[in-house]
């Protein structure tokens, strides 16, 4: 059993503890306080800056596309896009962010079709972002009688094969289970079906589906037929 005179010491020690946060608080609440403003700054001196390219980038785009100058942006995908858009600091990611831009705009401006392509894209890592653009290059596609773009009977049955090394290297790591870990949000965000081979090689399996395919033209500022994108007959 603690005596009186231990919880009088143990009384002493809190009350010493608390003058001690008290001084703490006193001495460094200033220089915290302007340390937190400082990178507050700097924060948004970055996204301002990204979005000044992303707006440059995007209209470039869309002057190359020889799109129509009246052209009106949404207002709700601008928001979203200036949100998620302006934290990529990598190239791969910014470039897709551009397109996305230029491919939200509309002759009315109250098309909200990409919205689910900024979620989509908010959940892209680098890796992931050059995966998917390889995928949708090497996926054979076909235009079905019904005007839908698909992936092609053969490619359907027989998936792309990606060597290991080049997975590797698309994410600068030499651990495999990163990379098949990668692969799987993909293959959960309905992008790409296969995987990596449950083989020595390593060598992965890669299918874009046509969700894929609708995002990358997107994000490339196009938003007319899809066949035509692919360059289809």
């Amino acid at each position: 059993m603690t005596d009186a005179g231990g919880l009088a010491g143990l009384g002493a020690g809190v009350i010493v503890a608390k003058g001690a946060m008290d001084l703490a608080d006193v001495v460094l609440r200033p220089p915290l306080a302007e340390a937190g403003e400082y990178l507050r700054e700097c924060i948004l001196h970055a996204r301002m800056n990204n979005w000044k390219q992303l707006l440059s980038r995007a209209s470039k785009i869309l002057d190359e596309l020889r799109a129509d100058p009246n052209l009106r942006p949404n207002l709700r995908l601008m928001a979203e896009i200036a949100n998620g858009g302006t934290w990529a600091d990598e190239p791969e990611l910014e470039e897709m962010w551009s397109g996305l831009l230029a491919s939200s705009c509309s002759g009315d401006g109250r098309d909200e079709s990409n919205l689910m392509f900024v979620n989509i894209l908010k959940q892209l890592t680098r890796g992931q972002a050059k995966l998917l653009q390889k995928a949708c290059d090497i996926t054979p596609k076909t235009k079905l009688p019904n005007g839908i773009v698909a992936v092609s009977f053969y490619a359907s049955r027989h998936y792309p094969r990606v060597k290991q090394n080049d997975l590797l290297d698309i994410w600068k790591t030499d651990d495999l289970s990163t990379v098949d870990r990668e692969i799987d949000h993909l293959i959960a965000l309905s992008l790409i079906q296969g995987g990596i081979q449950i083989t020595r090689s390593g060598d992965a399996e890669i299918c874009a589906t046509p969700l894929c395919f609708h995002l990358i033209a997107r994000c490339h500022g196009w938003t007319g037929p899809l066949e035509e994108f692919f360059t289809l007959e």
